[in-house]
């Protein structure tokens, strides 16, 4: 099945960094930033959400997507909902997925079939 508009998925929306949004990094109180590099999953900016919480719904949106019969999909995301849906698709530890890069405009290409993931390529 071949579609020519794109999808918007919102459960892959960037994490919500609630206050934090539009903020510069230096006017960010020290201690929240070194609270959120203590604790990167659990920690939760103001009025905003945590790692954990994208990563469940990532996880909800990436199992539908596999249920989808197309042979080829092409995903445009912010960095953070690329390294959950590759965490997820290759079965790396919740911990391992924050150290996957993501670089601005380049592609990654992972091959998923009914029994594994493999990364083919990363940020060509």
């Amino acid at each position: 099945m071949l579609h020519s508009r794109p999808r918007i998925e919102p459960r892959l929306r960037e994490i919500h960094f609630g206050d934090w949004e539009m903020q510069a990094y230096g006017r960010l109180a020290r201690e929240a930033i070194d609270a959120w590099a203590t604790d990167p999953l659990e920690f939760r900016p103001p009025q905003g959400e945590t790692a954990s919480e994208m990563l469940l719904r990532v996880r909800a949106a990436t199992e539908e997507i596999l249920e989808l019969e197309y042979t080829t999909i092409a995903i445009v995301a912010h960095g953070g909902p690329l390294r959950a849906m590759a965490g997820v698709l290759l079965g790396l530890a919740t911990q391992d997925w924050l150290n996957l890069r993501f670089d601005f405009g380049r592609i990654t290409c992972i091959d998923v079939t009914t029994s594994a993931a493999r990364l083919v390529g990363s940020n060509r």
